[in-house]
């Protein structure tokens, strides 16, 4: 199973007796729930998480809360105002989306596609 929180994810298997939280490559249990943008490269995890400091207009995380939701709803227009360092726009079909630079360009990508 996954547990899919807004910062982070762990992910567990059911085996006989229990069960077991699963380690990631880092040998650790928390998994970050980010993705970071840099040049043509696209960093996920982990090692967005170690790059998001240097790199924080361009490292989308936090992004559950807007999942399923449109741009033009009074309570995400307030939640977005509290997000600093995003861009977020409105895609064509109304829903929540965030502009990053990739490879130079500025690019609109929806929340599935981060």
């Amino acid at each position: 199973g996954v547990d899919m929180g807004c910062l982070n994810a762990v992910v567990a298997q059911a085996e006989r007796g229990g069960v077991t939280v699963l380690l990631n490559e880092n040998s650790k249990r928390l998994n970050a729930n980010m993705v970071s943008f840099q040049g043509k490269q696209r960093f996920l995890g982990e090692q967005a998480s170690s790059i998001a400091r240097s790199n924080y207009k361009n490292t989308v995380s936090c992004m559950k809360r807007f999942v399923g939701r449109k741009f033009g709803e009074p309570e995400v227009q307030a939640e977005m105002a509290r997000v600093i360092g995003l861009k977020f726009c409105e895609m064509p079909d109304g829903y929540v989306g965030v502009e990053v630079s990739y490879d130079g360009e500025p690019k609109q990508l929806s929340l599935p596609q981060c």
